[in-house]
């Protein structure tokens, strides 16, 4: 297909350029992508493969992302050891599946050769443009989450492209091998592909067959993976190392759907007005240019069936995710987060390539036409508003301390959740900090056991401010020896002399992990 779209794909290299520059030029984008939640799969290859911890020790987050985020970050690292170039690659890859996903079900309503080469080109540009916008915005960028239902969201257009492919192919045996494979490990890695996919596409075969009468056994074989995925993460979730952090407070349920909704979009026009605004606008946009495209007797049925599939993994995303999370008090005070809402943020674009495919059989040249001229206004916006400088993220606080570490001495250290993660990816000469809450017990999150119970080669000796309380540490440790001041942080550096404080610490930290295990039922460490 490649070579059909010479010019195309030359406009989505550009792009792709704009996109990796926007990871650390645009401030916004950059806190999304070096962000201590989107090192995750980072932090548990490094403890499994490089410290070689074991697997039964870590406390997984609710979300595992087995497949395809940590699948592919491993794989990643098996070529790139660094950490800033390895999530590089890995949004790079990331941005690329989405692009592939969204070509897979565009292609798949098309009913001839030149029809799926012409929605490749419109999707080509549309994607292009979309890229390059992110010199400019970030609002949109969640879309590409990486460990944060990103892959959920690329699947669920992999996955209604397997849906809509030919009848003969899913009778198959293999098709539905493969199709089950799919919708039972992406449930199990992410269960906000269920409300992505499964449970849309179960509510759309079913009204099709309420219509037709046909394709009955695909939704009872659909229907079959989607409970057993269900009841793999529900047995999945009661094993030790998932650490479901809801688990363990007191929640206020509702059924108040209304409040929550509310805040939620009183939130969006507080913080991101403009962009909230543009969402919206993108909508009635495409809604309106899918209602004009739609005249004519040629244009009536092109891609229906994909348009109804998308509205209702739009529509059951945003109901399924507000009302689960009402019900088990997971969205109150703060409403819903925009990144649990992908479709929301993305569905829009296949829109768009629908309706200007459905122009372009009356208008071809005029579409294309304005694709050029469009896309020539926004690399000359870039720029001159944008940053296209190729410049690599670097962490202000992993550099300040592997420029002081000879110097001072430094070897473990103790931090916050945030900048445990900032140390232990970035830093170049592979410093560790583990995270503790502000109080100095153990943060059981997104972690290993063994941070907390196993002795560690070399003793803490430095702690990160803020995010752990002052008095606490000069409490447990004495005076610091030192404090270097590291930009927004302030490292606190204590001489041997502390040694055996440190020791007693782990000790009583080491008592408090076994206590926890047992007042939650959990196994005992060994």
């Amino acid at each position: 297909m490649g070579w059909k779209f010479k010019k195309e794909i030359v406009l989505v290299a550009i792009s792709f350029f704009v996109f990796l520059t926007s990871l650390n030029n645009q401030p916004q984008i950059s806190d999304l992508v070096f962000n201590a939640d989107i090192l995750y799969p980072a932090i548990l290859y490094q403890d499994l493969i490089t410290d070689k911890n074991p697997i039964y020790e870590w406390s997984l987050t609710p979300s595992p992302y087995f497949f395809p985020d940590i699948s592919i970050f491993f794989l990643i690292k098996l070529f790139v050891t660094g950490g800033v170039e390895s999530l590089y690659l890995t949004f790079f890859f990331q941005a690329i599946a989405l692009l592939g996903a969204l070509l897979l079900f565009v292609r798949s309503g098309a009913d001839s050769e030149e029809n799926k080469n012409t929605i490749s080109q419109i999707t080509f540009f549309v994607y292009s443009i979309f890229l390059i916008s992110f010199s400019l915005q970030s609002y949109f960028f969640p879309s590409f989450g990486f460990a944060a239902h990103g892959g959920a969201l690329v699947f669920t257009f992999i996955s209604g492209a397997l849906w809509f492919s030919k009848k003969d192919w899913k009778r198959t045996i293999v098709f539905w091998c493969f199709f089950g494979a799919i919708q039972i490990f992406l449930i199990v890695s992410d269960p906000l592909y269920f409300f992505y996919f499964s449970l849309p596409c179960l509510l759309y075969s079913a009204e099709e067959w309420i219509r037709n009468k046909q394709e009955r056994n695909s939704i009872l074989l659909l229907f079959l993976f989607t409970g057993i995925g269900l009841i793999a993460y529900k047995n999945l979730a009661k094993a030790d190392f998932i650490f479901i952090p809801t688990n363990y407070y007191q929640r206020d349920s509702s059924w108040n759907f209304l409040q929550i909704l509310w805040i939620s979009i009183q939130n969006q026009i507080r913080n991101t007005p403009y962009s909230f605004t543009a969402l919206i606008g993108f909508y009635l946009l495409s809604s309106l240019l899918l209602l004009i495209s739609k005249g004519g007797r040629k244009n009536q049925n092109r891609f229906s069936n994909q348009i109804s599939f998308l509205i209702r993994v739009l529509l059951v995303s945003c109901l399924g995710i507000l009302i689960s999370g009402t019900i088990t008090g997971l969205f109150q005070k703060d409403g819903i987060a925009i990144r649990y809402l992908l479709p929301l943020l993305f569905i829009w674009i296949p829109f768009i390539i629908f309706a200007f495919f459905r122009l372009s059989l009356s208008y071809k040249k005029q579409v294309f036409l304005g694709f050029n001229l469009f896309y020539f206004i926004i690399v000359v916006s870039v720029l001159y508003w944008g940053d296209l400088r190729p410049r690599l993220y670097r962490d202000s606080l992993a550099d300040c301390l592997d420029q002081n570490r000879e110097i001072l001495s430094l070897k473990r250290g103790i931090s916050d959740f945030w900048d445990s993660r900032r140390i232990r990816i970035f830093s170049r000469k592979n410093l560790r900090a583990d995270n503790y809450l502000k109080d100095l017990h153990p943060e059981y999150w997104q972690n290993s056991w063994t941070w907390f119970t196993k002795t560690p080669e070399e003793e803490y000796n430095f702690a990160v401010l803020p995010g752990l309380d002052e008095n606490k540490l000069s409490e447990e440790f004495g005076e610091p020896k030192h404090r270097l001041p590291c930009q927004k942080h302030e490292i606190l550096i204590w001489d041997s002399k502390s040694k055996e404080r440190f020791v007693r610490f782990r000790e009583k930290k080491k008592e408090e992990v076994e206590l926890w295990h047992k007042l939650t039922g959990r196994k005992q460490i060994l």
